[in-house]
């Protein structure tokens, strides 16, 4: 059964160029606007129990995407059927007054979501204890933090055993401890046979958690599939429009990674490895003039699993100015200590305090290593007997 189907659904916005447009429309009645198309036929079905992605740039429609799915909008052409309760986290507080307080903002979110008041008012102690709010229910939401905004939404969001839970990137706000926390309850969910809907610019989380995941570029559907498959097509096509053959001079002058080059250590173009064997990553990268440069490398299976992580500034090196406003470092392996798997790397330029990042390439050379003995598991430790 499905829980969520769309039907070439397309979404416009009208876009006026001048104040007063819509004015002189209804006066003049002549089109004082240009269509913008947030969405364009558009269509999905998501079966019961199935955990959905979506991907895409900064306007893509994503959040356009969401609110058709939660009834906050309605298509401009097409249908949109939904079953079940939905709840859902978009925008930080949406659907809160900021003068109520948040305990009077539960329950009014109880009632726009069809709640009992009896169910809601035994749900109101996990809503506290999850959102760790208790000091500060009775005060108005205006006062709250972003961070307490989150807990509270997201504490609500998921208290009533929605069908159907539609997250957008606001986990992002919260500290690392209640983010831990909303991606336990988020298995939960999954594991209880609900769908999720994820929108999020991490791709790891979207690899290991979602099922399927929809691709919108520019509003339109670019790819839909298994999540996996999707998000590699996804940052293979980053990394396509992130080639120095492809930036102008414009795009010279920010922040980027110009290279990633995979060697053995002769310096020979490679991509296979046996366990023992030497590596070297060579990282040819762009930086703001006032900013010190840190790399850091990760090293992922392709399941996801985190290998290694590491950065200049733990190593305390220094990367090497290359000519032309260009650094460049290589990162060695002496010795693959991998057993048989496929692996890629993943690159990030941050700033001094790894506070900010300025580019992230999340599968920049895939590799593959072979062992011929019989250990197996993630790595060759090295041990002895005695």
């Amino acid at each position: 059964m499905n829980s969520i189907e769309l039907k070439n659904v397309t979404k416009t916005y009208r876009v006026y160029q001048r104040r007063g447009g819509i004015l002189k429309e209804v006066l003049l009645r002549r089109r004082y606007h240009r269509p913008f198309f947030a969405l364009k036929e558009v269509s999905l079905l998501v079966e019961r129990g199935v955990t959905f992605g979506v991907i895409g740039d900064n306007g893509a429609g994503k959040s356009t995407l969401l609110k058709l799915i939660t009834g906050t909008t309605v298509p401009t052409s097409g249908s949109v059927h939904t079953v079940g309760r939905i709840a859902s986290l978009l925008e930080l507080g949406i659907g809160f007054h900021p003068e109520f307080t948040g305990r009077e903002n539960v329950w009014f979110t109880a009632t726009v979501m069809g709640v009992p008041r009896e169910e809601a008012q035994h749900r109101l102690g996990e809503i506290v204890a999850f959102s760790e709010l208790d000091e500060f229910m009775d005060q108005p939401v205006k006062t709250y933090s972003s961070g307490m905004y989150l807990r509270l939404g997201f504490a609500v969001a998921t208290a009533f055993d929605p069908d159907v839970l539609v997250i957008d990137e606001a986990l992002a706000v919260g500290d690392q401890n209640f983010q831990r926390k909303c991606i336990e309850r988020i298995y939960q969910f999954k594991q209880a046979g609900r769908n999720i809907v994820f929108c999020s610019h991490n791709m790891y989380q979207v690899r290991q958690l979602c099922d399927l995941a929809l691709w919108l570029h520019r509003g339109e559907c670019r790819a839909i599939g298994k999540a996996a498959e999707v998000v590699e097509e996804y940052l293979d096509f980053l990394r396509a429009a992130k080639s120095p053959r492809t930036r102008s001079s414009t795009a010279q002058q920010v922040s980027h990674v110009e290279s990633v080059t995979l060697t053995d250590m002769l310096g020979r173009p490679c991509n296979q490895f046996r366990t023992g064997e030497g590596l070297r990553l060579t990282v040819v990268a762009r930086f703001p003039e006032d900013c010190t440069p840190n790399l850091g490398i990760g090293i992922v299976r392709n399941d996801g699993t985190i290998c290694y992580c590491t950065n200049t500034r733990e190593d305390q090196f220094a990367m090497k100015p290359a000519g032309d406003g260009a650094y460049v470092a290589a990162f060695e392996l002496p010795q693959v200590e991998l057993l048989s798997g496929n692996y890629y790397f993943s690159v990030a330029l941050t700033d001094e305090r790894i506070l900010q990042a300025y580019e992230i390439l999340e599968a920049a050379c895939p590799f593959t290593v072979r062992h011929e003995g019989s250990e197996y598991g993630l790595v060759k430790l090295t041990h002895r007997w005695s």
